[in-house]
């Protein structure tokens, strides 16, 4: 979503579900109960990652470096001479 705490492809969604949810996908609501699936859904849904990247430690470094490498150079404040 267009939220920073929902991230794209995930929905906020109930931990109780309601009559109404069951209803809406045809599941019966008593036999399997489905409070009990809907739990279990929720349990193993996949969690959005800290690391939206999906980067691991060493893409990461390789890219901060090349990044680096490849900044501009900021003047000095001395223009270059040696400090005193």
């Amino acid at each position: 979503g267009n939220s920073p705490e929902i991230p794209d492809g995930y929905a906020l969604v109930p931990i109780e579900p309601t009559y109404q949810m069951s209803e809406a996908i045809g599941l019966p609501w008593e036999h399997p109960p489905f409070p009990i699936r809907w739990k279990r859904m929720l349990a193993a849904a996949p969690q959005p990652s800290s690391n939206p990247l999906q980067l691991d430690r060493t893409d990461a470094v390789e890219m901060l470096t090349s990044v680096l490498r490849n900044a501009p150079l900021a003047p000095s404040d001395n223009q270059g001479k040696p400090r005193k």
